[in-house]
C-alpha cells in the first residue's frame, strides 16, 4: 500500500504541475481590451490626421492616374479612421461588460474566459483593429511613392519602397496569425469568419432580424465604390 501511494503521489503531483488552479481574469481580460483600445484610438487619429492625399501638381506630375490614388488615399484612410473608431467601441463595450459582471470570470487560463464569455467581443476587436491597421498602410505607401518619385524621380526606386511596405504587411499579418496559435484560431481570416457567423446568430436570434447590422455591414461596403468610379480631373 505504502509503495503504491509512493507511485500515485508523483503522478498525481505532476498532473497538478501540468494544470493551473482556477483562478480570476477579469483583470486581464480588461487589460487586454484596454490594449486593444489605447491602439485603435492612436490608428484613428494618425488617420485622420494624414487623410490628406498628395498634391499631384508636386508629387509626381503628368502621370494621368495619380487622380486615382488620390481617390484610394481617402477613402482608404476614411475607412482606417472609422474601423479602429469600431474598434475602440467595441473594446469599451467589452470593458463596462467586464465590469458589469453577470458572467463566470474564473478559468485556468485568461484566454479560456475570454473565448468562453467574451468572444464576439474579442473577435469583433480583433477583425476591426487588424483591418484598420492594414488599411492604414495604404496611404503611408502611396505617400512614400509620391516622396520617392518627387525626390529621386526614379520608378524602380518607388516601385522597391512599395514592395517593402506591402512585405511589412505581410509579415505583420504572419505574426498575428502566430499570435493566434495561443488562442482557438488558426489565421485572421478564421477570425473575420467567426465574427461574421456570431454576427448573424446574433442578428437572427430573436423574432425578427436586426435590420441596424445588416444596414450597417451594406454602407460600409459601399464607401469602396468611389475608388472605382471614374471621375474628371480635379488639378
Amino acid at each position: 500500500a505504502h509503495v503504491g501511494a509512493s507511485a500515485a503521489g508523483p503522478a498525481s503531483i505532476a498532473q497538478s504541475a501540468r494544470l493551473p488552479e482556477v483562478a480570476d481574469f477579469a483583470a486581464q481580460a480588461m487589460l487586454l481590451f484596454t490594449s486593444f483600445l489605447f491602439l485603435s484610438f492612436v490608428g484613428a487619429t494618425i488617420a485622420i490626421g494624414g487623410s490628406m492625399p498628395p498634391d499631384p501638381s508636386v508629387h509626381w506630375p503628368g502621370h494621368s492616374w495619380i487622380h486615382f490614388m488620390k481617390r484610394l488615399h481617402v477613402i482608404m484612410s476614411i475607412g482606417c479612421f472609422l474601423m479602429n473608431l469600431c474598434a475602440c467601441f467595441f473594446s469599451i463595450f467589452a470593458l463596462h461588460r467586464t465590469l458589469a459582471g453577470g458572467f463566470d470570470t474564473r478559468g485556468r487560463w485568461a484566454v479560456e474566459v475570454i473565448v468562453r464569455e467574451l468572444e464576439f467581443e474579442y473577435v469583433a476587436v480583433s477583425a476591426y483593429f487588424f483591418a484598420g491597421t492594414m488599411l492604414l498602410m495604404g496611404p503611408v505607401g502611396i505617400r512614400c511613392f509620391c516622396m520617392v518619385q518627387q525626390g529621386l524621380r526614379s520608378d524602380t526606386l518607388a516601385a522597391s519602397v512599395m514592395c517593402l511596405i506591402v512585405g511589412v504587411v505581410l509579415l505583420i499579418l504572419s505574426f498575428f496569425n502566430q499570435h493566434l496559435a495561443h488562442f482557438p484560431f488558426v489565421s485572421y481570416t478564421q477570425v473575420v469568419r467567426r465574427f461574421i457567423e456570431l454576427s448573424f446568430e446574433h442578428c437572427f436570434a430573436g423574432d425578427q432580424p436586426a435590420f441596424i447590422m445588416l444596414l450597417a455591414w451594406t454602407l460600409q461596403e459601399r464607401q469602396a465604390l468611389p475608388v472605382t468610379r471614374p471621375s474628371a480631373p480635379t488639378c
